[in-house]
């Protein structure tokens, strides 16, 4: 078996930091371009690497602090149309309930209409003496 070679290690290494920077500057952009959070554990996700990689690069670390004490860049506000009333939260909440008492009635029918079938299935297993379906 060979062994690596160490320059083509090295080189590697520098190009998977140089890659895990990368993913790191742009998840902060775009976490605070988003308007989220941006903390150690977000950016973290978000860039698919490590929190302890993040830990150990001063620099990155200061700009995550430094994003997380400002506000974010854009705030997205809702338009009037589009924010929802209390009445329409109200009308959306009764529909809810007025489905939730449909469904329970529902469901009752179909446990008495299994309750009847299996009681009949087992009245001709007793009176038969096989399985009914065997």
């Amino acid at each position: 078996m060979s062994r690596p070679q160490p320059e083509a290690l090295a080189a590697y290494q520098a190009k998977r930091s140089l890659q895990r920077r990368g993913a790191v500057t742009a998840a902060i952009g775009k976490l605070d371009k988003a308007a989220q959070p941006v903390t150690v554990s977000g950016v973290a996700a978000f860039a698919g690497v490590d929190r302890s990689y993040i830990y150990s690069q001063p620099d990155l670390l200061a700009e995550i602090r430094r994003r997380r004490t400002t506000a974010p860049a854009t705030l997205a506000t809702r338009g009037t149309a589009e924010r929802a009333t209390v009445a329409s939260l109200q009308a959306r909440l009764a529909s809810a309930h007025d489905e939730i008492a449909r469904l329970k009635t529902e469901n009752q029918a179909i446990r008495e209409r299994l309750a009847i079938a299996l009681g009949e299935a087992w009245e001709t297993e007793l009176t038969t003496g096989r399985k009914q379906g065997a």
